[in-house]
């Protein structure tokens, strides 16, 4: 393309796209041939955008996994009733927030749940030198109320989860080494449900009396069984089916409200 307006192009993996923000606003000429290109302007990320999707390809989506049509959510409701007494309104909110269940060893099984919608977003400022200024925390909060900040806050958690099982590593703190995981029981006094926590440790917490692994155990009376790879392969493979749903969601969100819907604003620190 003849463009001579300074530009960052970003590849957006979550929309299979390409996005380029200006520096300045294009000329009509440069507009022109932005359109001819395939770019549309985007009033919500106040970027030029290109999919990179195959207009004349079939569309092939996967059902979404449906956690009811899973032979452990019999299991899972009657633990469940057990875990909440009977109360019913408590056990129809586990049942409504369970997204997938993972079947693991010994007919032991994980729960992930759905993740919600974060639509409120605050940033934080102090007049003591620590932190934003008051006129940085109004920049930042302007620059969060568009589509891509929208996205990656909600997306947030459930990549870096999956980044763990991927990597056996924390994002950010890949200095501590290699992580190993492990279930427990989740609810207290549930040692003989099947329906499991999974702890993570780092290797150098499992090594030996003094690490995290064993405190942990000791505290809990239960002895921590450590994740073979196909079960850590089944997890993964559930958190990335929630995720695609996920995101499904979130598109459906913007498609409907864009960002009119978020609440954005700042606040003073009191440190």
């Amino acid at each position: 393309m003849n463009i001579k307006t300074n530009y960052k192009e970003i590849r957006n993996e979550e929309k299979n796209g390409i996005e380029l923000y200006f520096e300045g606003i294009p000329t009509p000429e440069e507009r022109e041939e932005l359109k001819k290109n395939g770019y549309k302007w985007s009033k919500f990320n106040k970027c030029w955008y290109k999919s990179l999707r195959d207009p004349e390809a079939k569309k092939e989506t996967a059902p979404d996994y449906n956690v009811k049509e899973s032979n452990l959510y019999e299991l899972y409701k009657e633990e469940m009733q057990k875990v909440w007494k009977n109360d019913n309104k408590m056990v129809d909110y586990e049942l409504k927030k369970a997204n997938y269940i993972v079947p693991l060893n010994n007919g032991d099984y994980f729960i992930i749940d759905k993740p919600s919608i974060e639509k409120d977003f605050c940033f934080g400022y102090s007049d003591c030198g620590q932190g934003q200024s008051f006129e940085e925390a109004q920049e930042t909060a302007a620059a969060a109320d568009n589509e891509k900040y929208f996205m990656e806050k909600n997306l947030h958690d459930i990549n870096r989860i999956i980044a763990e099982f991927e990597t056996k590593r924390t994002p950010g703190s890949e200095h501590r080494g290699e992580l190993k995981f492990y279930k427990s029981y989740k609810y207290s006094g549930g040692q003989d449900l099947h329906q499991k926590a999974i702890r993570t440790y780092y290797s150098y917490e499992t090594i030996d009396e003094s690490g995290d692994l064993a405190r942990d155990q000791k505290y809990l009376k239960y002895t921590f069984e450590e994740l073979t790879k196909s079960e850590v392969e089944a997890i993964l493979a559930g958190y990335k089916e929630v995720k695609r749903q996920f995101v499904k969601r979130l598109n459906t969100y913007l498609k409907k409200y864009g960002t009119s819907k978020l609440h954005i604003w700042t606040y003073w620190l009191d440190y």
